[in-house]
């Protein structure tokens, strides 16, 4: 039982065709979001880096600050608000130095909060508490990293995306 190959050649070439072009949309499909990825995790980096450089600053302030007698004559720094904004300067020093995708970091101050938590380790409640200040000083620092149109760089270009239809997006990271 022996076929005719003779009526079917040539037939792998048009489904060759059609195949590369959904094998090359995969390609840029991926292409493109191994690029957000890449930039997700700069600013990431960027946020984690500049938010342990605000803290590590706020720290060295509060351990040269003078003390004051507080509550159940327990003693506490003094903290100014010359103390947050130093450790503001200092977020935005360390984001300068960092880059998403090529373009460099722009930290607005609307970016960072600086505040009180209750237990900072802890992933139950991420709520910056800002009362009490300056009796109770503050012990966190919150910076958001963003790539948008507000910020310097704008939204991040898509390389393949143009081609259906989506030019770019924005990358958002919080530390």
């Amino acid at each position: 039982m022996f076929h005719n190959s003779k009526k079917r050649r040539g037939a792998i070439a048009p489904l060759a065709a059609i195949l590369m072009v959904f094998l090359l949309g995969m390609v840029a499909f991926a292409l493109d979001i191994g690029y957000i990825l890449m930039a997700k995790t700069e600013a990431q980096t960027t946020a984690d880096a500049a938010a342990l450089a605000g803290m590590s600053k706020l720290m060295n302030l509060l351990q040269n600050a003078s003390m004051v007698k507080g509550a159940n004559n327990r003693f506490i720094p003094v903290q100014t608000s010359a103390h947050l904004s130093l450790a503001k300067q200092e977020v935005i020093a360390f984001a300068n130095n960092n880059k998403i995708a090529g373009d460099t970091v722009e930290i607005q101050l609307a970016d960072i909060e600086i505040g009180f938590m209750a237990n900072p380790v802890s992933m139950a409640s991420d709520v910056i508490e800002t009362s009490n200040w300056p009796t109770r000083p503050y012990n966190t620092v919150r910076v958001t990293v963003k790539r948008d149109d507000v910020h310097y760089g704008g939204k991040l270009t898509l390389i393949f995306g143009k081609m259906v239809g989506l030019q770019s997006v924005e990358i958002t990271a919080t530390a």
